[in-house]
Order: structure tokens, then sequence, then C-alpha cells
């Protein structure tokens, strides 16, 4: 019963505050996010905010008229995503807070330079694998290179990276994993008040932070401080679910509950979740390393695709041996606790593949398939797997794990060399045409491709700082590549009702991405409102989410003043427009 007397380790709050593990991880994090930023120049330079940005920007900075910081609790990502306001999502907002006020003290230095935003996203990648070198080198006690190691692995898997790419909208995973780890440390070093605090952070930024607070609440009642009695070791354990409490209360007094919203559509079919769950379980390994391709024709294509499944195996292979030594542990403390009617006492290296468990099972319970969602699970994962193969010493193991940093580097190197930003010239000449408009116009009518303008136009209108309202008329699905194709249109104007009618190339579609009602559509013709109809002869049958329409539509408009109208791929590589008085 060795393993089960009460731990002898050392003070881990010393630890903590050791100079040498502080400065290492500055000294880290400054490394990592130099290199964050200058991979990141390539976005910078062609940036324009994007369909996640734009709304997060407009919110944080408080640009819309009215708009108070209040709203960033009691509305939260209301409107965010709204493409065509007659036509509103059913879905209930996310309250997110902490991510707006980051962006808000940030306006203070970077004014209206959207694209050093991103450094935000930089912070927020680069903070991750440092709070991993500190998890670690203070309670895995881990030698230096061996923490520096766990910390490259963490930046380099795909949670930590696509959150990255995508922008600083989804700063809030990397943010609240941030928290989530630091609340960790405090926590095993017994520091309650400062956990708590960190937890309350960690939710306001990202409500899937809510796992952390059972986490601590174990980790209280398993690492008790010296002569503390059980009744207050629970009190404190019990106040850890404090952040869940102001949570649901949000939740409950501001948009009716905690359903109604993306993450907790997919749990209806039951048969649809479990198949998520499957697929999710015979993808793990995707949580941990790229799976990107290197080669994907010719004889290189066969090699490649066995390396990949020859990842594959390795990682499952490698975090089964991690799953196999704490499945026993935890089996020998739980019987032990029943026996003895004691709550066991663990050291603080026991915790890391704990959490990591708990952030993996919650995970599982998501109904949300994205590996981004898995930031927490790799923050603790790869330290612990680490310093497990450290552990055993065995020289085939890390063999393995080389291999797998090799591999790993590779192909997250090569997915970001992929990932390329998109071609600045159709954002920089539609940006352009919204701000130089006639300065009677009123209205200005967009067709345009989804990326184009953010999904609700009126945050454009707000960051450009145009005075005219923004219609969005339609989006194009373009997929004509660097071709001369471009959009046929023709217009005409009588009683005040401008009737264009515009047919796209075979590579190109039009579509709505919103819930339109049955009631709306009738014998080829859509009805928007009192100002707006359309014509759609070649629509597809309605999904829930998606209204495919085809290659053609006639649309009829009342503007009510000066109006243009603006025609994206309106001519060959460029932009067309027409103005009505």
């Amino acid at each position: 019963m060795r393993s089960l007397s009460p731990p002898k380790d050392k003070d881990h709050r010393s630890a903590l505050c050791s100079g040498q593990a502080a400065w290492g991880a500055v000294l880290l994090g400054f490394a990592i996010f130099g290199l964050l930023w200058t991979l990141d120049t390539p976005y910078r330079e062609s940036y324009v905010p994007n369909w996640g940005d734009a709304p997060v920007l407009t919110d944080g900075l408080l640009l819309a008229p009215g708009a108070r910081w209040e709203h960033w609790f009691t509305r939260g990502y209301s409107n965010y995503y709204v493409a065509y306001p007659d036509w509103p999502s059913s879905s209930t907002a996310f309250t997110r807070p902490a991510l707006q006020f980051v962006i808000y003290l940030a306006h203070f230095a970077l004014g209206r330079n959207w694209e050093l935003y991103r450094i935000i996203s930089c912070f927020a990648a680069a903070s991750v694998p440092v709070v991993a070198f500190l998890i670690a080198r203070t309670v895995l006690e881990l030698r230096t290179g061996l923490s520096l190691l766990a910390s490259a692995l963490v930046v380099l898997s795909p949670p930590v990276l696509d959150c990255w790419r995508i922008g600083f909208s989804n700063a809030h995973e990397l943010l609240a994993t941030l928290l989530v780890a630091c609340a960790f440390l405090a926590v095993v070093a017994r520091r309650d008040f400062l956990c708590l605090m960190l937890l309350f952070a960690a939710l306001l930024t990202k409500e899937n932070a809510m796992w952390a607070s059972a986490a601590a609440a174990i980790t209280i009642m398993l690492r008790p401080k010296p002569d503390e009695p059980l009744r207050r070791r629970a009190i404190a354990a019990a106040a850890m679910f404090l952040p869940v409490v102001l949570w649901l209360s949000l939740r409950f007094a501001f948009f009716g509950g905690i359903g109604g919203s993306y993450a907790t559509a997919g749990y209806t079919p039951l048969e649809a979740f479990l198949a998520l769950t499957f697929e999710k379980l015979k993808n793990l390994d995707a949580l941990f390393v790229v799976r990107g391709p290197f080669v994907t024709e010719g004889h290189g294509a066969l090699l490649d695709w066995a390396i990949m499944q020859g990842t594959r195996l390795l990682t499952c292979a490698l975090f089964s041996l991690l799953a196999l030594r704490i499945m026993p542990e935890i089996a020998n403390r739980l019987r032990y606790a029943m026996r003895e009617r004691h709550w066991p006492t663990v050291e603080a290296a026991f915790m890391v593949p704990l959490w990591a468990g708990i952030a993996l099972a919650f995970h599982f319970a998501l109904a949300l398939g994205a590996v981004r969602y898995a930031t927490s699970v790799v923050v603790f994962a790869w330290p612990a797997l680490v310093a497990e193969i450290d552990r055993r010493r065995q020289a085939v193991l890390w063999l393995g794990l080389t291999v797998l940093c090799v591999v790993s580097t590779l192909r997250s190197y090569r997915s970001v060399e992929l990932e390329r930003p998109s071609d600045p010239r159709d954002y920089s000449s539609m940006r352009a045409a919204l701000q130089q408009l006639p300065m009677a116009t009123q209205q200005v009518y967009i067709l345009a491709d989804t990326d184009a303008v953010p999904s609700n136009p009126e945050h454009m209108r707000l960051i450009l700082g145009v005075p005219a309202e923004i219609v969005r008329i339609i989006e194009l699905q373009w997929n004509c590549g660097e071709s001369n194709n471009f959009v046929a249109f023709d217009h005409s104007m009588a009683d005040g009702v401008v009737k264009l009618t515009a047919t796209l190339p075979a590579c190109a579609n039009f579509m709505f991405s919103a819930r339109i009602p049955d009631t709306a559509l009738a014998n080829g013709r859509l009805y928007r409102n009192a100002t707006m109809s359309y014509e759609l002869p070649e629509a597809y049958p309605k999904k829930e989410w998606l209204f495919e329409v085809g290659r053609r539509i006639t649309v009829h408009v009342r503007p009510s003043g000066p109006a243009r109208f603006i025609i994206q791929h309106g001519r060959p590589n460029g932009i067309a427009w027409f103005d009505t008085p």
C-alpha cells in the first residue's frame, strides 16, 4: 500500500516561484511569440477582418450605436453571424466577455490598425506551450530539456495551430486554456482563492472551461493541506463550482437556459451524437499530431499514406501506455477510499494525467467535432506523456517519441505553409469600393463572396466607418480560380424598383447562409421584406442552414434613397457597380 500513503513531495509553492522556471518560461514565451508573429506576417499583410474577427472587434470596441460593456454579459454573441437580418438565427448567443475586454484594452495601443490585433492570437498561442513548460518543470519535475520538448509538442498540436491560424476570434479557446492551466498550478499548490479567480476568468472567456471546476474540486480533496479538516476541504472543493453557478445564472437570466446554441444542437438525435463520439474516438490521434499529407499524387502518395497511418498507430500506442498506468492507480485509490472510508492523498504529478483525462472526457461529451475545442487536452496530455516515457526509461519509447516529434514538426510546418492567406485583391477591392461611396449614398447593396464581407454586413460598416447602410443581396460560391470568368448582370429601374438579373459561370453558385422559413418561398419566388424579393428559377431543395439557388437569379429592390449596387467579380478580375438615384 505504499503508493496509497500520504505524499512526501516537495513544497510546490516554492517550485512555482523558482527563478529558474519563471525566467525560463518568460524566455520561452518570447521565443515562441516571435516565431508565430513572423509566420503570421503574410496574414497581416493582406488582413481584412473576417467573418469571425469582425463581430468580435465591433463588439469589443463598442462601435455600434448605444453599445455598452454590460451587453457583453446580457447580449453576448447575439447577431454575430446573422448574414440576413430579415432571417435571424434562432440559436441563442454565448456570453464570453473576457475576450471583448481584452480587445477593448488592446485598442488603446492598437487603435484601428486591425491587422495588429492578430497579436492577441499570437500571444494566446504562445502562452499555452509556456504554461505546459511550467507544468512539466514544476509539477512533474522534468529536466529543462524534456520540459521544452513537451512545450514544443503542445505548440505543434492541431488544436493550438488551428486556433492561431483562424484568427483572434478563436483566441478565447487558448486564453481559456491558459487560465485553466494556471488554475491547475494554483490548486496543486493549494492556493484555492487564486484558483477560484482563475476559474471565474476562464469560464467567462469560454464556456467549455467548466470541466476545470470539477477537476479543481477533486484536486482539493486529494491534496489536503497539513492538518486540514475534511469539512474545510469539502467547503473549498464546493467553492470551485461557483463559476459554473455564475455561468448558469447568466444563461438563465438573459438567454433562457443552456440550450438552443450550436454547441447543444448536436445532442439530438442521439444516433448523431453517438456517431460523432465514435468518430472522435477513431480519430483521437488528430488531437496530437497534424495529419496533412505531404504528397497527394504519384508513388510518393502511397508512402506518405503509410507514414501517416504509422504515425496514428504510434501516437495511440504511446498514449495507451500512459492510460494503462494511470487507470490502475485510479482504481487502487478508489478501492482504498471505499475500504478505509477515507479520502486518499496523491502526489502532485499524479494530477497532471488526471486533469488530461478529465479534459478528454469533456471533449467526448461535447457535441462538437472540431479539434480546436481540445486545447485543454494537449496542454496536460503532452507533459504527462513525456514524464511517463522519462519514468520508464526505455530506448524503444524514446525512439518512438523522437519519431513522433520529427513527424509532428514536419507536418505542422507543412500545414502552415499550405494554409496561405487568401488572395488579398478581392478583399482590398471590396474594401476600397465601400470606402469610396458618393456622399449622398444611403444604401449599398452587395453581391459578393461569403468571405469578402463578414456574416453581418453591419459589422463591416462599423469597422470601415461607412455611413451608408450595407445590405447583402446574396452570397457567391466562387470556385473559378485565376480564370477570367465573371458575373454577367443586367439592371433596369421602373417606378422606384431596381430589377437586377445576374448569371454566374459554371464554376460558381448563388446561396443564402440563413435559416429561411418555408413560408417565404413559393413558386420559385422568395419574399425577403417589403423592399426586396427574388426570382430563383434554379433553386435547389432548401436545407436547414443553407439554400443553394443555382447560377441565375433576379432580384427586385426598392431603395429608400440614392443607392449603389456592388457586384464582386462583375468584370474580369475586378468589381463592378452602378448607382441609382
